[in-house]
């Protein structure tokens, strides 16, 4: 159970219980019993690096955006916002649960690697995931940008980061 645990962002020998939330979020069982198989190599935080890249055109709006999102409903998004347009090009989820109790418990921060300069919510500064986050970078014509960060996600009552990625965002026409 240290090892459930420490996937949760715990102290290993936190009190854990295999019927609540947290436990069966990790195991990806809403109901029934829960074995320890069912948690065997499971991440609770599942936060994989990804690029978005947005292409304008001209006749369509003189601006490209590149954007990336990660929401309280527990998804992830990289958006193409070129033009008049809104294109999901990625998407995937960043928890196994939209349980706000368990959301609650977690924290973002996006540090600028690279690259023409990040905007949206704050840089180096860890948010809590219960609200809606984006950011992103963009140009007009006849301009391109691009840019790299590091994204961490920790849990916000022990500070333990539980998964880091690389998002590259590049924008243009």
């Amino acid at each position: 159970m240290a090892d459930v645990n420490a996937e949760l962002g715990r102290s290993s020998t936190a009190s854990v219980n295999m019927n609540e939330t947290a436990v069966r979020a990790l195991a990806r069982k809403t109901s029934g019993t829960i074995s320890m198989n069912d948690l065997r190599s499971k991440k609770f935080i599942d936060f994989p690096g990804f690029s978005v890249a947005a292409f304008g055109f001209p006749s369509l709006g003189e601006y490209a955006q590149a954007a990336f999102e990660v929401n309280s409903d527990g998804s992830v998004q990289g958006v193409d916002q070129s033009g008049f347009g809104y294109s999901v090009v990625y998407s995937s989820t960043w928890i196994p649960t939209t349980d706000a109790g368990i959301i609650d418990d977690y924290e973002i921060r996006v540090q600028q690697v690279s690259g023409s300069t990040i905007g949206g919510d704050s840089l180096n500064t860890w948010l809590n995931l219960s609200t809606n986050r984006s950011w992103a970078i963009g140009d007009f014509y006849p301009g391109s940008v691009a840019a790299t960060a590091n994204v961490q996600i920790r849990n916000a009552a022990t500070g333990n980061v539980l998964e880091t990625a690389t998002v590259t965002l590049s924008a243009g026409f």
